[in-house]
């Protein structure tokens, strides 16, 4: 059986075209990562725009290990902006961008976040145990 950090990396690869997709899309994206393991995109107005981890022993948000989007324009790219009538609609002209992108930076640098144990630290998931706190030298005495 797998553990939920790696049900949650195996997601976040998936979640690739995705991510592809939703450099199109107007506003902010974000692939969040839950202590339960799911992976899950959110739409923001705003690009600093976080969710408090509820969980977390301080005041944190829950770790995003991608955002993407065109923030409050609309995309102009070659396939969106198309005028030749070549695709039926805005989602057609997307899904062509999609199959067209090469996915392997897009997964490289989402697991990059997700491996950061700044992002996602060890005992982040329900099922790790959080590492005991070193103590520093001031707190010996």
């Amino acid at each position: 059986m797998s553990t939920l950090r790696e049900q949650a990396r195996e997601a976040v690869i998936a979640a690739a075209p995705e991510y592809s997709a939703h450099e199109h899309h107007r506003n902010w994206h974000k692939l969040h990562v839950y202590r339960t393991g799911k992976v899950e995109w959110s739409e923001h107005i705003n690009r600093s725009d976080d969710f408090i981890d509820r969980e977390a022993r301080g005041f944190q948000a829950i770790p995003s290990v991608a955002r993407v989007g065109t923030g409050s324009y609309v995309c102009n790219c070659d396939y969106c902006g198309d005028t030749t009538g070549e695709y039926e609609d805005l989602d057609d002209a997307i899904s062509n961008a999609v199959g067209d992108s090469d996915l392997v930076d897009i997964e490289r640098d989402m697991l990059e976040e997700f491996d950061n144990p700044d992002n996602i630290p060890p005992g982040y998931f329900a099922d790790e145990e959080e590492p005991e706190a070193e103590l520093t030298e001031d707190q010996y005495d």
